[in-house]
């Protein structure tokens, strides 16, 4: 057990010089528990690793288990207020990539989880009622979701199919909506993120593209929608 502490101990502070690095050149505070759920996730995936063991017969116990680890994983709560939307939304187009953009902009208006929008095909989208047609196979909750779009959303999918029509795009409803080559579906987040964090303010707070999901929430919250509303019509949680 000692060791085992001591490799995801190991595991931690490692983890959480880099993040609080990156932390550093954002002008961003460190945070006290950077690195804990990395520690959280290895020591998960080592007990799963020595209970298949356990099962072969390789090994006689788990020194994974019941470690008693004082990790601090508490769920994040980052949403971005309407002040700092309208800050990304100045410097957003100045990120060199129009399907970025464009995908973003579609995150922030449906609280959308990033790889079902980087799947979207325009065979999905019911042009008379405004809606997405999420397959079972893509949704979270392996049931077929419908998804609302706003009138941008929908001027912006309109616009992208009308680029795909002059295109010659093939089989148009099984095309991606958001892809760079015409063929693939839009997988390239990292440098168009990184990019965004460079022209943000100094001291700006780091968010990640699902916080684009609770931001949505907090403001259906804010304009007065029943949480029940939010939560299994807006996210989808089952």
């Amino acid at each position: 057990k000692t060791e085992a502490k001591a490799l995801i101990w190991g595991a931690v502070e490692k983890s959480g010089k880099l993040q609080n690095a990156r932390r550093r050149k954002r002008n961003l505070p460190a945070k006290s528990n950077a690195g804990h759920a990395t520690g959280r996730l290895l020591q998960a995936r080592l007990r799963a690793f020595y209970n298949w063991c356990i099962r072969d017969d390789l090994v006689d116990r788990n020194p994974f288990e019941k470690l008693a680890l004082e990790l601090d994983t508490r769920a994040r709560e980052r949403a971005l207020t309407i002040r700092e939307i309208n800050t990304v939304l100045e410097v957003l187009e100045q990120v060199d990539s129009p399907v970025f953009v464009m995908l973003f902009c579609i995150l922030l208006m449906t609280g959308m989880r990033k790889e079902e929008a980087a799947n979207m095909k325009f065979g999905w989208v019911d042009w008379s009622g405004g809606f997405l047609r999420l397959p079972a196979d893509l949704a979270k909750s392996k049931q077929q979701q419908n998804i609302a779009l706003p009138a941008a959303a929908m001027r912006m999918i309109q616009q992208m199919r009308r680029e795909a029509l002059s295109a010659g795009v093939n089989d148009l409803d099984s095309a991606y909506i958001f892809t760079t080559d015409g063929r693939s579906k839009y997988v390239s987040w990292k440098r168009p993120m990184a990019r965004l964090a460079e022209l943000l303010p100094d001291g700006f707070e780091h968010f990640t593209l699902h916080d684009l999901r609770r931001t949505v929430a907090t403001g259906c919250a804010m304009l007065g929608a029943p949480e029940v509303v939010v939560e299994k019509g807006v996210l989808r949680h089952m």
